[in-house]
């Protein structure tokens, strides 16, 4: 952290394992609601994603395996995966999203990707080459 910062504690009864699960709950349920609006309100559509998709999430440059378990048990709880399958959330770190941004569309894959940030989801239809 920088120098002088401090930051403000959470309320109680809030714990930062809360507050990434409903993080990620929110972010899933819009996700959904994006999908179902481009393309046409379709239930079996949604579940063929749900049912293969990876999850990727964002950590900083010097957060170790102990803080990853923490993310993935809360995409568990919010529902983004399921305990049997929570094998499908991976980790990447803030520097190598950075690094690899530029290459991504370069990538031969195909998928449905939808990136987001927690207010605007994406969808990229990607062709295999």
């Amino acid at each position: 952290m920088p120098a002088g910062f401090s930051p403000t504690p959470l309320p109680d009864g809030i714990t930062v394992d809360k507050v990434f699960c409903d993080q990620f709950a929110y972010v899933m349920e819009n996700i959904r609601a994006f999908i179902f609006k481009s393309h046409g309100n379709s239930e079996a559509y949604w579940q063929g994603l749900v049912s293969s998709m990876v999850v990727v999430l964002t950590t900083p440059n010097g957060w170790e395996g102990k803080h990853q378990h923490r993310m993935r048990l809360a995409a568990v709880r919010a529902g983004l995966v399921t305990e049997a399958n929570k094998n499908r959330v991976r980790f990447v770190t803030e520097g190598e999203v950075c690094h690899s941004h530029n290459t991504f569309p370069s990538l031969a894959i195909s998928a449905v990707f939808v990136g987001c940030s927690s207010f605007y989801p994406r969808q990229f239809n990607e062709a295999s080459t």
